[in-house]
């Protein structure tokens, strides 16, 4: 079958000239198109890893802060364990409220004491030394040993300048410590008269 176009050759070229136009236009629509969707899912893309390296960072910073309260809990804990294993070593050293109740067994009715301390005040703590280790972090609590004091001090006042000496020869009576000596004894006028101002050092074995 043959067909012919009467039509004008500049209406043909026009009509040619609209169809290339149109096919064009649905090309460059079509890339267009594509280009904003994958610039959507880039942005997409883009807001999630944003999200997650925010996430990233407050975990970051929780562990942080998680990671030094464990750190400062667990130098408390040592602190507080060595001050019980101190007190625990200490306690079992000495029975303190016996030599106490010995003290006051063994004084004249006629004194009265200032002061019952150790010599030296405050036991001296000795951590034992740690072992070489290829970790440092895996380091235990180093146990505490207690050199406590030795020797009791006590200081009193008496009426009567024999008054002392009865003590301290009670005390040695008692064989609780190993010596007890006599320091010194001299008159001083208190209140309203005179008494005698001693001191005692009560000395025991390791």
């Amino acid at each position: 079958m043959v067909r012919l176009n009467l039509l004008p050759p500049d209406v043909q070229i026009e009509a040619a000239r609209h169809r290339h136009l149109r096919r064009w236009t649905v090309s460059t629509f079509v890339v267009f198109l594509g280009f904003l969707i994958s610039l959507s899912v880039e942005w997409t893309r883009q807001a999630q890893a944003d999200d997650l390296e925010h996430q990233s960072h407050q975990l970051r910073v929780s562990l942080g802060t998680v990671t030094a309260d464990l750190e400062a809990v667990s130098t408390e804990a040592t602190r507080v364990l060595q001050q019980i294993e101190r007190a625990e070593a200490l306690r079992a050293k000495r029975s303190w409220s016996g030599m106490i109740g010995l003290i006051d067994v063994c004084l004249p009715p006629g004194c009265w004491l200032v002061t019952v301390a150790t010599d030296p005040e405050r036991a001296a703590a000795q951590p034992a030394a740690a072992p070489a280790i290829a970790d440092p972090k895996a380091v235990e609590p180093v146990a505490v040993t207690i050199d406590s004091p030795r020797r009791l001090r006590v200081l009193g006042y008496a009426t009567d300048a024999s008054e002392p000496l009865q003590f301290v020869s009670a005390m040695k009576d008692h064989g609780v410590f190993s010596s007890v000596t006599l320091i010194n004894s001299q008159a001083e006028p208190v209140f309203d008269g005179q008494y005698y101002r001693f001191e005692v050092i009560c000395e025991w074995g390791s």
